[in-house]
């Protein structure tokens, strides 16, 4: 038997890394073809209302949407 981190299970349902998965160029990660990937960068909270701060988690909760994180109804 040969001793590999990335292998395929028996009848291909399921495949299992113990390495590192490198996506290159225009290669991507699709979950339920929703691209996944890293959320875009958001500054820190500097809101002095509640408004304010209900403003800027709103917007990382459309970051992480975005990035597939989150997944959509």
């Amino acid at each position: 038997m040969a001793n590999v981190k990335n292998y395929q299970v028996q009848g291909g349902e399921r495949l299992i890394i113990g390495g590192t998965i490198e996506v290159e160029g225009e290669g991507s990660i699709l979950v339920d073809d929703v691209p996944f990937g890293p959320a875009a960068h958001q500054e820190a909270s500097t809101a002095e209302t509640v408004e304010g701060l209900r403003d800027d988690l709103n917007l990382l909760i459309t970051q992480l949407t975005a990035a597939g994180l989150i997944k959509t109804d």
